[in-house]
């Protein structure tokens, strides 16, 4: 590969200064403008104040400075608080290769901090703007593939809600019982104990709120913290068998915890549910837990504190529908045939990611 190699600023110019910023308490559900924030989210929500509009014209690059996340936009938006960057490509160079490019540039991790810094300090290689183009197109359609497998994804993980309304109706319209009715005896709903740390060698696997929205949850991906395994951390230790709910950040998410995950501890952000099985199928009130009706339950018992939350007493109180323990595995066996097509949705996400993956590193050292 022969291209000249350039600094970022040769290429993108930080447009972030003088676009009014919108606070997330002001997001809404819906509206006019999509805002674009930090989060890895592509809209984190809507607003309809005009004014709040981003003033650069053109396909732009926003970053993530807590983050690290990257996205591409061309069309209008607003942007979110603190955090996030806009960045205008220059004349001569084509936005959506900059965009993968700058996927190259390694940025290490630092928490929570800023991240700005070592991505304006990276090089970026710049072939011909065909080649560019080139290369943008190739990659596009990588990227094309992984999000048709996504919303495929998506689109079965629908049917399961379907499965659920066709058997039992709305829940929170035949609600009979709370969450707490359905806790282990002798256990209780509770969050994590363990607050993220730097990650090391030694210490203990912790799941956090946004580590339950990936399929699997698998311990290999989560983050460790240094941190005894002692008898403080032991209530927020998992068994493999509760039901998971993200209680800050991506609130309302529910997960199952599974026996590959016994002795993982969770953070704050994190409740855990221990159902008994004598009483419930967890597979049931997982289900009914990601309703829109008791979603829309959690949207409303949220606490503005220094962040939003969930906190513990509003899932205890969560309204559930319990019919018989058949009935429930009954559902939970029509649901177990579903997951086996999620299961081969998920591995054709992972392939079509991995390609997305191989071929990012080839385009850019120049083998395509």
């Amino acid at each position: 590969m022969n291209w000249p190699v350039v600094s970022f600023g040769d290429v993108l110019t930080d447009a972030t200064g003088g676009n009014v910023k919108t606070k997330q308490s002001n997001y809404l559900a819906k509206g006019l403008f999509a805002i674009v924030d930090q989060g890895q989210s592509r809209v984190g929500g809507y607003t309809n104040d005009a004014s709040s509009l981003c003033k650069m014209d053109g396909p732009v690059i926003i970053f993530g400075d807590h983050t690290k996340s990257l996205k591409y936009v061309d069309s209008p938006f607003c942007l979110g608080a603190d955090g996030t960057k806009v960045l205008k490509p220059k004349p001569g160079t084509h936005p959506k290769y900059l965009y993968y490019a700058l996927h190259q540039v390694p940025i290490p991790e630092a928490g929570y901090s800023r991240h700005f810094k070592y991505l304006k300090a990276g090089e970026i290689p710049l072939p011909p703007l065909e080649e560019q183009k080139r290369i943008a197109g190739i990659l596009d359609q990588a990227a094309e593939l992984c999000r048709l497998r996504t919303r495929a994804l998506d689109k079965l993980g629908t049917l399961g809600q379907a499965i659920f309304h066709e058997m039992f109706g709305d829940p929170v319209t035949h609600a009979t019982a709370t969450l707490v009715d359905i806790v282990t005896k002798g256990d209780k709903i509770n969050y994590g104990v363990v607050q993220p740390g730097d990650d090391v060698v030694e210490g203990i696997p912790l799941l956090r709120a946004g580590d339950i929205l990936s399929p699997g949850l698998d311990p290999k991906d989560f983050r460790r913290v240094a941190a005894e395994v002692d008898a403080k951390h032991k209530k927020s230790r998992l068994k493999g068998d509760e039901i998971l709910i993200a209680c800050v950040g991506s609130i309302g998410s529910v997960a199952l915890a599974h026996q590959g995950l016994k002795g993982v501890n969770i953070a704050r952000a994190v409740a855990r549910v221990p159902v008994d099985k004598k009483v419930a199928n967890r597979v049931f009130i997982a289900s009914q837990l990601k309703s829109q009706a008791v979603q829309n339950y959690f949207q409303r018992e949220i606490r503005l504190v220094a962040q939003p939350t969930l906190n513990i007493k509003q899932i205890t109180e969560a309204p559930i529908f319990l019919p018989s323990l058949a009935s429930q595995e009954k559902f939970a066996a029509r649901l177990s045939a579903l997951d086996g097509n999620i299961g081969k949705a998920v591995s054709s996400l992972r392939r079509a990611e991995a390609l997305f993956a191989s071929l990012q590193h080839r385009v850019f050292r120049g083998e395509l």
